[in-house]
């Protein structure tokens, strides 16, 4: 926005900025059980105000001990960093950070994935036993956002004497 002031002659332009960030989405990773920390930075005109949400919704921070917020003023605008301790797999989502100003408003998304050992298979059934193998189903387990490459199946015999394992891609 421009605004146009004059004084007899004398002309002055003021050029107003809205809020703005320079990137609209990323990705980070980080391991379950450590520190996330998801950062932002807008330009724009102060006073900029910072708010983040999750998954659409707003963010509750000062409710969940595991939040802290760290935001600091720039030249240009403001750098807000969101932290989450403790990372689990509900803090995997889609963070959105929202700056305004009273020029405007912009947004950035950040997509958290939180990665973790993979879950054990689950309905496993045995569909085939003949002599001395037998074929078995199971269904895919929740994969700790990795690929799964490969499953180690074991057995253990009732008398307990003898554990076979085999990988299986």
């Amino acid at each position: 926005m421009l605004l146009l002031s004059s004084s007899s002659s004398l002309f002055y332009i003021i050029q107003l900025v809205a809020a703005t960030f320079e990137t609209k989405f990323r990705t980070e990773t980080v391991h379950r059980g450590l520190e996330a920390r998801i950062k932002c930075s807008a330009n724009g005109d102060k006073p900029v105000t910072i708010s983040w949400f999750k998954d659409k919704a707003p963010l509750m921070i000062n409710e969940d001990g595991r939040y802290d917020l760290i935001e600091t003023i720039m030249n240009d605008g403001i750098k807000s960093e969101l932290l989450i301790r403790n990372s689990d797999r509900r803090d995997g989502g889609l963070y959105t950070c929202l700056a305004s100003n009273l020029f405007g408003h912009d947004d950035t998304n950040i997509q958290l994935i939180v990665q973790e050992p993979p879950d054990p298979p689950n309905d496993i059934k045995i569909i085939e036993r003949d002599g001395r193998s037998i074929r078995i189903q199971w269904s895919t387990p929740y994969s700790g956002n990795s690929p799964l490459t490969h499953y180690i199946v074991q057995h253990k015999p009732e008398n307990g004497m003898c554990i076979m394992m085999v990988m299986v891609n």
